[in-house]
């Protein structure tokens, strides 16, 4: 009987330490609608951003990816011809800070440079 209640013990253990071991292996994956604009990518966050504070569009979509985008143009979770846009008194520089305004629903969100490792 003890035998059989430690073989029982030992098969939920493993199992717990299987189940543990496969939730903590799966990748970190994308969320957040992401684009690359001249080789730097942006993550759309969900500040909004007022239609005054938007200078002139500087661009647009033109593909649409499954991963990070890895060429300009590219877009995750963005439909083609998603407008981009920039934003008042805040020049496009592609630097840790750098920040640009995309059309998302006829709403204005803000962009902001996504720092990879």
């Amino acid at each position: 009987m003890r035998k059989q209640i430690r073989f029982f013990y030992c098969i939920l253990s493993l199992l717990f330490i299987f189940v543990l071991l496969a939730s903590c292996n799966k990748k970190a994956g994308l969320y957040n609608p992401v684009f690359n604009w001249e080789g730097a990518n942006y993550v759309v966050t969900n500040e909004p951003l007022p239609e005054f504070d938007v200078e002139e569009k500087v661009g647009e979509t033109t593909t649409k990816v499954t991963e990070l985008p890895s060429s300009h143009g590219e877009g995750f979770a963005l439909p083609i011809g998603t407008e981009l846009y920039k934003i008042k008194d805040i020049e496009i520089t592609h630097s840790f800070d750098g920040m640009m305004a995309v059309k998302v629903d006829e709403k204005f969100k803000v962009a902001r440079r996504l720092n990879e490792p």
